[in-house]
């Protein structure tokens, strides 16, 4: 059974994900960083050549690889809720998690260099505030991480662990 992790840019999705995987004996996979190996180019680099709807294309591609794949971990980037179609593919191979960390957290520690849609802290509040009903309509379960990273890794491992109990490999409730 894959996991996918939602949320927005600086939720913990990558940080959290990576931990939770090698202490869970999954696949990690950092969606984000799928895409710019398929495309061969970093993502702002995509969105200056090409556009943000290239970029979405190449998204939904890495969508369908990782998808493809059993007991991966996977980060997904901010925007992968955009496209119900990415969401439906998700949803039916594997279990979807939002990873909900409050925006001023976000906003404290955040780098915002490299991330072309958020060129300043108005911006990344505009894009949280548009997205975080997707987010909520999409996840199959909320996880907060409103604390210390070692402390969400913690929660990620103990809420991924019960939920692998509830589901088969496939992601069918058991």
């Amino acid at each position: 059974m894959n996991i996918y992790l939602i949320g927005p840019m600086g939720s913990g999705k990558s940080t959290l994900g990576e931990k939770a995987a090698k202490v869970l004996g999954m696949e990690y996979c950092d969606m984000d960083r799928l895409v710019e190996a398929q495309a061969g180019m970093s993502i702002s680099v995509q969105f200056e050549r090409f556009g943000e709807a290239w970029f979405r294309d190449r998204e939904s591609e890495a969508v369908r690889t990782v998808a493809r794949r059993k007991n991966v971990l996977a980060a997904t980037g901010g925007g992968v809720v955009l496209r119900e179609a990415n969401m439906e593919v998700l949803r039916k191979s594997g279990v979807i998690l939002f990873i909900d960390r409050p925006l001023a957290a976000i906003l404290a520690d955040i780098d915002l260099s490299g991330r072309p849609l958020a060129e300043g802290s108005e911006k990344l509040t505009e894009i949280y505030n548009r997205r975080l009903p997707l987010y909520r309509k999409y996840a199959g379960y909320t996880i907060k991480n409103d604390g210390a990273k070692a402390e969400g890794v913690q929660t990620l491992i103990q809420f991924i662990t019960e939920i692998k109990e509830k589901y088969d490999d496939t992601g069918t409730k058991a």
